[in-house]
């Protein structure tokens, strides 16, 4: 799994990051997070999660869960 913010330092942000790591593993699942910007679904490589900060952790085993096993019931 790839956790990363949108805004990151360096010389690609965490979009360009996530969209590399899904084209050499396509297998790793994105999360991506942002307190300023917020992507369109279809900018998130493969159908990965976006969580708005600032959040409580519950937000985030929530996202983690419903990546790895689908949405609780």
């Amino acid at each position: 799994m790839l956790f990363t913010d949108v805004d990151i330092s360096g010389s690609m942000d965490g979009m360009a990051l996530a969209e590399q790591v899904h084209r050499r593993w396509p297998h790793v699942l994105l999360l991506i997070s942002s307190g300023y910007a917020r992507p369109h679904p279809d900018e998130i490589p493969d159908h990965g999660h976006f969580v708005l900060k600032p959040c409580i952790g519950a937000t985030l085993v929530r996202h983690i869960h419903e990546m790895m096993h689908g949405p609780r019931s």
